[in-house]
């Protein structure tokens, strides 16, 4: 038995023990013909109560009612009308209640309820002593109602509180998923981020000073000892200025990403292109705000590398030209060459990441990027990123930031 419902079964046994005693009892004991089969009965529909919720699981709940009604009629009739008997149906009209969720069916298990009481009433030979009684009888039936009524919306609140139980476990099972599937994001673009950085600081760096001990020892095998010792140094900064750089980048993913001079840098990078290419370079800055905020810069900086070294590892390109301007809220980059260019569509060769992570460095900071290229008609590309980051908020080096401050510094000549 539920403990949300002892209370009622506890008042129908008290009334069914007080029911036997002045019936049975009191003020004296009936002969034992009577007290027999009215005890017998009486035991039989109190099991009956204890039962209510199996047979009701069961689907059982109409015969369950027929049974009780007909079993206090007889109890009814068995005690003459003795006083309390009449009291049966009450607990049985709350039942018929508490068993049907519709109205059609409460009203109709009502009706056959008043139906048996009637019936018992009329079946008696002296009918007058319980209907002088009836208006308490109707204060039990009130009682009853008003028990089952309260229990219903007791249920209807548990059952409530366990839906929205389950809807949160629901809701924590999602979360779970969700995180883990934020967990797993995160380490993917971690992945891609420390891809980006090392192609754009040790890989671009170690491919520069190659093209330059090439270049050395080329040199050395005609002997041209000065021009090799010249291009030697170059080398040897190259090598320094990448290990500093390095050491920033490493340096960036624990503190914030510091005010960057793009155009400053874009200068000496492209200086440096000029020797390392060969080919003519210029710098065009303006009109416009230039100088974006924060990790914008970063990324800008390192497209624009990007492209510069590109041209100079890949388009044989005889001039080169660098545009920074800003407008509509955006600072705008064009790395133009007249080499030999390529098919932008093409599969990438396995091992370049290059553009790629150039693509990944401008969607990081809500910025796009294009190139214009066809072979034989040289390449360009544009990138623009917002001037300021969204909200106002300086961005946090997540997207792969770092404390560029100090490439130009380090990056040596």
């Amino acid at each position: 038995m539920a403990r949300h419902t002892r209370v009622f079964f506890y008042s129908v046994y008290l009334v069914l023990g007080l029911i036997w005693v002045s019936t049975v009892a009191w003020p004296a004991w009936r002969p034992a013909s009577e007290a027999v089969p009215f005890t017998l009965l009486l035991l039989l529909h109190g099991v009956l109560h204890a039962l209510m919720d199996r047979l009701e699981a069961r689907g059982w709940a109409a015969p369950y009612l027929v049974v009780q009604i007909l079993l206090a009629g007889v109890l009814v009739w068995l005690g003459e009308g003795s006083p309390m008997t009449e009291v049966l149906f009450a607990p049985i009209a709350g039942e018929a209640i508490g068993l049907f969720p519709d109205g059609w069916r409460r009203s109709l298990a009502l009706g056959g309820v008043v139906a048996g009481l009637a019936g018992a009433i009329a079946a008696l030979q002296d009918p007058l002593p319980i209907l002088t009684r009836l208006p308490f009888t109707g204060l039990a039936f009130g009682f009853a109602a008003l028990y089952v009524v309260l229990y219903l919306r007791q249920m209807r609140e548990r059952e409530r509180a366990e839906s929205l139980v389950a809807q949160l476990q629901e809701a924590h099972v999602q979360l779970q998923a969700y995180a883990a599937r934020i967990a797993e994001l995160t380490v993917t673009q971690e992945r891609q981020r420390m891809g980006r950085e090392l192609h754009d600081t040790l890989a671009q760096g170690l491919a520069g000073l190659v093209m330059q001990l090439e270049a050395v020892d080329e040199l050395l095998a005609r002997g041209e000892l000065d021009r090799a010792r010249d291009l030697l140094q170059r080398a040897m900064g190259r090598a320094r200025g990448t290990h500093g750089e390095a050491r920033a980048r490493i340096q960036s993913l624990r503190l914030p990403v510091e005010r960057l001079d793009l155009a400053a840098e874009l200068r000496r990078e492209l200086e440096r292109a000029q020797v390392d290419g060969g080919f003519t370079g210029a710098l065009e800055v303006g009109p416009g705000d230039t100088a974006p905020e924060g990790e914008a810069a970063v990324q800008h900086y390192y497209i624009a590398r990007e492209a510069i070294a590109n041209a100079v590892r890949h388009s044989r390109a005889s001039q080169l030209r660098v545009r920074l301007w800003g407008e509509d809220g955006r600072v705008c980059l064009s790395v133009a060459d007249d080499g030999v260019g390529f098919d932008p569509e093409a599969p990438r060769l396995p091992g370049h990441f290059g553009l790629t992570g150039a693509r990944e460095r401008a969607r990081a900071v809500g910025g796009e990027l294009h190139i214009e290229s066809s072979p034989g008609q040289g390449t360009t590309l544009f990138a623009a990123v917002p001037l300021r980051p969204a909200g106002g908020a300086r961005a946090d080096g997540a997207a792969g930031g770092g404390d560029a401050g100090r490439v130009g510094e380090e990056a040596g000549p």
